[in-house]
């Protein structure tokens, strides 16, 4: 294989690992949207739990809901890449939440 084609195909793979993460930062956009209006709910309970373990809720129903699949399980690369991103975000929507059943 030479050099130009190696490049094609890099090029390649890189743009469909790119629009994979493209669809799914939209999917976790819409999804958090929808907690903020209130279109889309997650149970929210006082004194169950703390906001840590509560981070492990909210990845899980994200990942369930951008992957289409029913299975809710945690997965800690998901997690990080969510807070990292989004964290300030859930945080204030739980904030809010906290404060509406209080």
């Amino acid at each position: 294989m030479n050099l130009q084609e190696t490049i094609k195909r890099v090029l390649r793979e890189e743009a469909k690992i790119s629009t994979y993460v493209k669809r799914r930062m939209e999917c976790f956009e819409d999804y958090i949207n929808k907690l903020e209006t209130g279109e889309e709910t997650i149970p929210v309970r006082t004194r169950q739990l703390d906001w840590s373990a509560y981070q492990i809720v909210l990845t899980s129903y994200m990942r369930s809901h951008c992957d289409g699949s029913d299975n809710i399980y945690y997965d800690p690369i998901l997690h990080s890449y969510i807070f990292d991103f989004y964290g300030e975000r859930l945080r204030k929507w739980y904030d809010k939440q906290l404060r509406r059943i209080k």
